[in-house]
Protein backbone atom coordinates (compact mmCIF):
# COMPACT_ATOMS: atom_id res chain seq x y z
CA UNK A 1 0.00 0.00 0.00
CA UNK A 2 1.36 3.41 -0.92
CA UNK A 3 1.98 6.09 1.74
CA UNK A 4 -0.63 8.35 0.11
CA UNK A 5 -3.22 5.57 0.29
CA UNK A 6 -2.40 4.98 3.95
CA UNK A 7 -2.82 8.68 4.75
CA UNK A 8 -6.18 8.74 3.00
CA UNK A 9 -7.37 5.75 5.02
CA UNK A 10 -6.21 7.37 8.25
CA UNK A 11 -8.40 10.40 7.52
CA UNK A 12 -11.41 8.22 6.83
CA UNK A 13 -11.09 6.36 10.14
CA UNK A 14 -12.41 9.30 12.14
CA UNK A 15 -15.84 8.98 13.69
CA UNK A 16 -17.83 12.10 12.85
CA UNK A 17 -20.60 11.18 15.27
CA UNK A 18 -18.47 12.00 18.34
CA UNK A 19 -19.61 15.37 19.67
CA UNK A 20 -17.37 15.62 22.72
CA UNK A 21 -15.63 18.93 23.40
CA UNK A 22 -13.35 19.99 20.61
CA UNK A 23 -14.90 17.82 17.90
CA UNK A 24 -17.01 19.80 15.47
CA UNK A 25 -18.40 17.53 12.80
CA UNK A 26 -20.19 17.88 9.49
CA UNK A 27 -23.34 16.72 11.23
CA UNK A 28 -23.01 19.53 13.78
CA UNK A 29 -22.62 22.08 10.99
CA UNK A 30 -25.58 20.61 9.11
CA UNK A 31 -27.82 20.80 12.18
CA UNK A 32 -26.80 24.43 12.78
CA UNK A 33 -27.58 25.36 9.19
CA UNK A 34 -30.98 23.64 9.39
CA UNK A 35 -31.74 25.51 12.60
CA UNK A 36 -30.69 28.83 11.06
CA UNK A 37 -32.85 28.20 8.02
CA UNK A 38 -35.87 27.38 10.17
CA UNK A 39 -35.36 30.50 12.26
CA UNK A 40 -35.19 32.63 9.12
CA UNK A 41 -38.37 31.02 7.77
CA UNK A 42 -40.11 31.72 11.07
CA UNK A 43 -39.41 35.45 10.68
CA UNK A 44 -41.20 35.75 7.33
CA UNK A 45 -44.13 38.15 7.69
CA UNK A 46 -46.39 36.23 5.28
CA UNK A 47 -46.48 33.04 7.38
CA UNK A 48 -49.80 31.84 8.71
CA UNK A 49 -50.28 30.66 12.29
CA UNK A 50 -50.28 26.96 11.31
CA UNK A 51 -47.01 27.33 9.40
CA UNK A 52 -45.44 29.17 12.35
CA UNK A 53 -46.46 26.38 14.73
CA UNK A 54 -45.04 23.72 12.40
CA UNK A 55 -41.74 25.58 12.06
CA UNK A 56 -41.53 26.17 15.82
CA UNK A 57 -42.09 22.47 16.44
CA UNK A 58 -39.34 21.61 13.95
CA UNK A 59 -37.00 24.12 15.62
CA UNK A 60 -37.60 22.44 18.97
CA UNK A 61 -36.95 19.01 17.45
CA UNK A 62 -33.66 20.13 15.89
CA UNK A 63 -32.59 21.83 19.14
CA UNK A 64 -33.34 18.63 21.06
CA UNK A 65 -31.22 16.63 18.61
CA UNK A 66 -28.41 19.13 19.14
CA UNK A 67 -28.74 18.94 22.91
CA UNK A 68 -29.88 22.56 23.17
CA UNK A 69 -33.23 22.04 24.86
Amino acid sequence: MSPAHTKMNDRNDTDDTDTSAGNYTCNDYRAEMILLSLQRRLNRPELGENEKKEIQAEIERVKAEMGMS
